[in-house]
C-alpha cells in the first residue's frame, strides 16, 4: 500500500510501486499482483504519455497512415471511410483523467483499491509471492516512504497464535469461576473438590 495526504503524489507513488512490481513479476521474483496503476496513473504519468503519443503521431505520420490505409484497403473493397473513427481518434486531443472517471464502470471497483478518508488516501496493490521471496520482497519495500507491505499470512498466524494463547487462558479462568460457584454453592471445599 502507498499512502499520503494528497492523491496525486499518491498515485505518483503507485506509478513507481507499480513499475517495480511489473519487474519482479518478469524476473519471476513474485507469482503475479493486481493494482489499480494499470488503469489509473498520476496526472504527471498521464501527462507524459500523452506528450509520448503527439510526438510519435505527428501531422506527417497521420497523413501517412492514412493515405496507406486508404489506397491499401480499397484493394480489399473498403470504403474510404471505413477507417474513420481511427482518424478521428488520432486527431483526438487527450486530456488527463481524474480518478473520478474511472468510477462508473461497473466491472471495476475503485474502492477495494484506493481509500479516501479524513487522514488521506491509500492505494493498495495486491501481491502473490511464494515463500521462498517473501523476505527479498519485505527488504526490498521496508525503505520506500509512505509505503506498507502488509503480509497476510503473517498477520494471520499472529492472530491465530494469539487466539490460541487468548483461548487457553480463557479456559483456566472458566475452570477458576466453576470452582468458585461450585466453593459458594456446597460451602464445602471437600464436596467443591470431589465434584469438579
Amino acid at each position: 500500500s502507498t499512502y499520503g495526504n494528497d492523491t496525486q503524489t499518491v498515485l505518483a507513488q503507485n506509478d513507481s510501486l507499480y513499475d517495480v512490481l511489473k519487474a519482479l513479476e518478469k524476473n519471476k521474483s513474485i507469482l503475479s499482483f493486481s493494482s489499480v496503476s494499470g488503469l489509473i496513473r498520476s496526472k504527471k504519468t498521464q501527462e507524459e504519455k500523452i506528450r509520448v503519443w503527439k510526438q510519435f503521431w505527428s501531422p506527417d505520420k497521420i497523413n501517412t497512415t492514412k493515405k496507406n490505409l486508404i489506397e491499401n484497403s480499397a484493394q480489399f473493397g473498403f470504403k474510404p471511410t471505413t477507417f474513420s473513427k481511427f482518424y478521428d481518434l488520432l486527431h483526438s486531443d487527450f486530456k488527463p483523467m481524474e480518478v473520478t472517471d474511472f468510477e462508473p464502470i461497473k466491472s471495476f471497483s475503485l474502492d477495494d483499491y484506493i481509500v479516501h478518508d479524513d487522514n488521506g488516501t491509500t492505494i493498495t496493490s495486491l501481491v502473490k509471492v511464494d515463500d521462498y521471496h517473501i523476505d527479498a520482497l519485505r527488504k526490498q519495500f521496508e525503505n520506500l516512504p509512505n509505503t506498507l507491505l502488509i503480509d497476510r499470512q503473517q498477520v494471520n498466524e499472529t492472530f491465530l497464535g494469539n487466539l490460541k494463547n487468548d483461548f487457553n487462558s480463557l479456559i483456566g479462568y472458566s475452570l477458576i469461576v466453576v470452582l468458585l460457584i461450585l466453593l459458594l454453592f456446597y460451602r464445602s471445599l471437600s464436596l467443591t473438590v470431589v465434584t469438579s
